[in-house]
């Protein structure tokens, strides 16, 4: 099998940039443009390897584990060490997956190509349908991980909520529910429900009258009207031992007690979740 170099380098320059591009967006992680094309070159450069005279060190499974921590470094150089780990984790996941796609097509196709050790070489004629394979490999991979993420969630539903409003700030207690979909009819903005009781210290005479939002609700079966709420300057969300900055929203304030287990003050939309960037340290 004669293979040409320029077309080496593009079909796997190609195939590196869907898997970095596929990890980080499962993780909701922008890097700099510089630090994306520097890991894909890399990647690329290293699939070269295989034809490098006695590069069996270089090609060992330690090296790749050494050079696949590098290229996760360089897309994911400002996360913490808990989110690098998970990240390099996705990273071999999707590769592997990638590449078990690529091997798969070929052997039905009966394509002369390669695909293991990290490299990917297969005729010019068979390029749509690979990349057809590609497209739905990552369309499968995006789904699967969706549904690990949102398992993971349900599990685990309570998290610690920072509220900055004006010159007063306080900590307290969230559950997420998943079945709140209230949203700030000017804005679009998610709404989080407290107890009056928990949030009065922050709301009382500290807000400018601007960002007060009336929210109207209702429940199957219970009681509906509309609530008074007041947009949030800074949310702050801890969930174990990382914090990050949640989206925009709105703080409805409700005149009664939730009655909620773990002492949780505040009922919490999810989207104020998903928006805070994964890792991002305030």
């Amino acid at each position: 099998m004669i293979i040409y170099a320029e077309y080496f380098f593009l079909e796997n320059l190609i195939a590196d940039g869907v898997i970095a591009a596929l990890t980080l967006r499962l993780w909701r992680k922008k890097t700099d443009r510089w630090r994306f094309s520097l890991a894909v070159l890399l990647m690329t450069l290293y699939s070269f390897s295989v034809f490098v005279p006695h590069s069996a060190m270089l090609n060992s499974f330690p090296a790749k584990i050494v050079f696949s921590l590098l290229v996760v470094k360089i897309l994911f150089y400002d996360s913490e060490k808990k989110v690098f780990g998970q990240a390099a984790v996705t990273f071999f996941g999707v590769s592997l997956a990638m590449g078990g796609t690529v091997s798969f097509a070929l052997y039905i196709l009966g394509t002369e190509g390669i695909s293991s050790s990290g490299t990917l070489y297969v005729s010019p004629s068979s390029y749509p349908v690979i990349l057809i394979c590609i497209g739905a490999s990552y369309f499968f991979i995006k789904v699967f991980f969706q549904v690990l993420t949102d398992k993971s969630k349900k599990e685990d539903l309570v998290v610690e909520v920072g509220l900055e409003l004006g010159e007063k700030s306080c900590r307290l207690k969230a559950f997420v529910d998943t079945g709140n979909t209230l949203r700030d009819p000017a804005g679009g903005r998610p709404v989080m429900i407290g107890e009056a009781g928990a949030v009065r210290s922050i709301i009382a005479d500290n807000y400018d009258k601007t960002k007060i939002r009336l929210i109207p609700y209702c429940s199957v079966g219970l009681e509906s009207g509309t609530l008074i709420g007041v947009e949030i300057d800074r949310i702050i969300i801890k969930d174990g031992t990382r914090e990050y900055r949640g989206m925009p929203a709105v703080l409805a304030v409700y005149n009664g007690n939730f009655g909620l287990e773990d002492g949780c003050s505040i009922i919490l939309h999810p989207d104020i979740l998903e928006k805070g960037a994964v890792g991002s340290c305030c």
